[in-house]
């Protein structure tokens, strides 16, 4: 589901991963570029039916409560038609949406996370500014950080309506039959990864068919042992990508030259399916994952006894979580629907109708006094959160749009799989990326 909200994510803030339009009237005649103008203010007449296009990459089980609340919203505002299609992130979402908007047949309303697809659209004057939404002053200063990263200017180009987590699925029933106990730190991770796999049981299952685990797995090992660095440092060039990446990627080259992961049976799993299938057959003890995935773990079998909280794969101290701008809903500034665009993402936002998705995706509520999960399987999660055992955000300066995605997830699992890859060849590509954004 979640590319990231990252420097390239959606991940992420990094990392996420990772996942984020101009009140008044829409004044065409106003000058400037799309995304400055409003995106309406009035709610459609009642007297005409409109039909709202909306694109999403929440398909099957992971659409959760959206269908519910899309036939709710539908009956409080009998004016307004929801022409609703979603595809996943896996089949092809992120190329289906810029092929829209190329063709000129963007959605009125699309669901992503705040990625760099949104940094473009915000420079092109694709996407509406919701600075003054609302519901734009109720998010939390961490939640509007991350919103302001889209672009330079620092105004909310989206409406985050989840923020989820991004750690690590336990196999608590595999744990116990073990004599083991969740792992607390990268020494603690190791041993218990060697304990299992004596036992015949593969430590660890990802889903790398999209590239999606390894490159998630780097980001949160990254983050959690670099905890000052800052987009500035990663800009100027003060700090060199083999320098922020590389101790990560040995670590991940240990653990697939040991035999701890799937490694090259991953290359044939999507994250958010096939990896899932696997990890419920109950052979495998870690998963790297996000918050929403709970759902769909619990949904497909009841009795399959887990948890979800920080990935240990801290150095020291506390093993840490990471939140990220899970998803969000843009409004199209071109869309002809701009009123009833807004009356969607404004109803959408409100915490009665915001509180029953996200409760549905086990994630945590964007607004200061939202409602968030009360899932019993990501009580580790909370609790960290609780302690403030939380990754500080890697937050871009928007000023350069960084791909360091597309090498993350493209060499990373080649590396798990033993494929011709090292940690030394990452690197030097997510450099060039970082060279190449940068000196444009």
């Amino acid at each position: 589901m979640v590319k990231r909200s990252f420097l390239g994510a959606t991940v992420l803030v990094l990392a996420s991963s990772i996942f984020l339009s101009a009140c008044g009237s829409n004044n065409e005649g106003s000058g400037g570029n799309a995304s400055e103008k409003a995106a309406g203010t009035n709610a459609p007449s009642a007297n005409k039916q409109v039909t709202l296009t909306v694109f999403s990459h929440k398909a099957g089980s992971e659409a959760g409560a959206l269908p519910d609340l899309i036939k709710k919203f539908e009956t409080e505002n009998p004016d307004i038609k929801i022409d609703y299609e979603a595809t996943s992130t896996g089949s092809g979402y992120h190329d289906a949406l810029k092929a829209k908007f190329a063709g000129g047949e963007g959605p009125d309303v699309y669901m992503n996370g705040n990625s760099e697809i949104e940094k473009v659209f915000a420079k092109s004057g694709d996407i509406a500014n919701m600075s003054d939404r609302p519901w734009a002053s109720e998010l939390g200063d961490a939640v509007k950080a991350l919103a302001q990263s889209t672009s330079e200017d620092k105004k909310v180009y989206g409406a985050p309506i989840e923020l989820s987590g991004l750690g690590m699925f336990f196999n608590t029933d595999v744990l116990e039959k073990n004599g083991l106990q969740i792992p607390k730190n990268w020494e603690e991770f190791l041993a218990a990864c060697e304990k299992l796999k004596q036992a015949g049981v593969t430590p660890i299952v990802m889903g790398n068919k999209t590239g999606w685990s390894a490159a998630v797995f780097a980001d949160l090992t990254v983050f959690q042992n670099n905890t000052d660095t800052t987009a500035a440092q990663v800009e100027s060039g003060e700090l060199t990508m083999d320098a922020w990446y590389g101790p990560a990627l040995k670590k991940i080259q240990q653990l697939s030259q040991s035999g701890y992961i799937n490694g090259e049976q991953s290359l044939g799993m999507e994250f958010s399916d096939a990896a899932i299938s696997e990890y419920l057959k109950g052979n495998s003890a870690f998963m790297i994952g996000g918050t929403w995935m709970i759902s769909q773990l619990s949904q497909a079998n009841k009795d399959f006894k887990f948890v979800f909280g920080a990935a240990p794969v801290n150095d020291s101290g506390n093993a840490k979580v990471n939140i990220i701008y899970g998803t969000g809903w843009w409004v199209n500034a071109k869309s002809k629907q701009l009123d009833a665009a807004n009356t969607f993402v404004d109803w959408f936002m409100k915490d009665e109708n915001l509180s029953q998705y996200v409760k549905s995706q086990s994630a945590f509520s964007p607004l200061v006094n939202g409602t968030s999960t009360d899932d019993q399987h990501a009580a580790p999660f909370a609790a960290a959160l609780k302690n403030g055992d939380v990754i500080q955000p890697y937050i871009p300066s928007g000023k350069y749009n960084i791909d360091f995605w597309t090498p993350e997830t493209k060499m990373i699992p080649l590396l798990i799989a033993n494929k011709n890859a090292n940690p030394e060849d990452i690197t030097k590509e997510m450099q060039v990326a970082r060279d190449k954004a940068v000196n444009k």
